[in-house]
């Protein structure tokens, strides 16, 4: 039986669409429609700290106005703990996960890179602490835009965290789990995200699961070269422009730009893009500034 492409897009609700997400959600949803496939929209609202209220809302209407018409519901991460719990529980099972009492400062000193040392010599039971990863094999893979990827554990920088010392589990451990359960194929996104590709498949593959394919594009950047994000203040695309927003993203994408796109509809002019979507056009650097 052949496979049913499924791609999804993911955002955190910290804030509304800006233009480096619009062009990861054109993306992803142009890669899925050119083949024949379904694209899933998930709210990765798993660390409650930083969602700022009414973003989720705020980001779904953006994508609706842009012809970003998802498939299914909307999940959201808040509902998933039991999935994330038994991962984790079937992680320490195996083996594969210790208790960690290092703080941000012991980490630091260690360089950046952990060095494992709460795995010889682990905390007591009442000392707070977060649970971390044992990685003990490389991650590689055929990224449908950089090309050969191979991360192994020196290049993610020692063992990784799965559940932070406040409770809260990681983004690496649920975002794993996520597409794994929402049976995603592909997974097509920014390059700030390729270390941690690495993290999501060697978590995939402790756990037996199947690893989707991934395509890393170039970030979009601001004048001092700083990655558009909600932490970078990028500002929200503005709805009522949505045309030409993606006409923008288009462009980005390195995409042909029918003579009539200005005329389109946003909704139009992504069905027209998706007969025409080139991924072997996509920029492969690992960023671009936009004005």
């Amino acid at each position: 039986m052949t496979q049913i492409y499924r791609g999804r897009f993911a955002p955190s609700p910290t804030g509304p669409l800006h233009f480096g997400s619009l062009v990861a959600a054109v993306a992803s949803w142009l890669d899925a429609r050119a083949n024949n496939g379904e694209w899933l929209v998930r709210i990765e609202d798993i660390d409650p700290p930083r969602v700022f209220p009414d973003s989720a809302r705020s980001i779904l209407t953006s994508l609706e106005q842009h012809g970003l018409v998802w498939d299914g519901s909307v999940e959201y991460q808040s509902n998933h703990y039991a999935y994330y719990s038994d991962a984790l529980k079937e992680l320490t099972e195996l083996g594969r996960t210790y208790p960690c009492s290092c703080s941000r400062a012991d980490l630091a000193e260690m360089g950046g890179s952990y060095d494992g040392r709460c795995q010889n010599a682990p905390p007591a039971e009442s000392e707070e602490h977060a649970i971390r990863f044992i990685v003990d094999e490389a991650a590689c893979w055929q990224d449908l835009i950089q090309g050969p990827a191979q991360f192994d554990k020196a290049a993610i920088q020692g063992d990784f965290i799965v559940l932070r010392r406040d409770d809260l589990f990681s983004y690496q451990l649920a975002v794993a789990i996520d597409d794994w359960q929402q049976g995603i194929t592909h997974v097509i996104r920014g390059y700030d995200l390729f270390d941690s590709t690495a993290r999501q498949i060697m978590l995939l593959q402790a756990l037996g699961k199947n690893v989707p394919q991934y395509a890393h594009f170039a970030v979009a950047t601001d004048a001092e070269d700083a990655k558009l994000s909600k932490q970078s203040k990028a500002p929200a695309v503005e709805d009522e422009l949505a045309t030409a927003n993606i006409i923008s993203a288009l462009e980005y994408l390195g995409q042909e730009i029918p003579h009539s796109a200005p005329k389109r509809s946003a909704a139009e002019l992504m069905d027209m893009a998706s007969r025409n979507w080139r991924l072997d056009k996509v920029p492969k650097k690992q960023s671009i500034r936009v004005c």
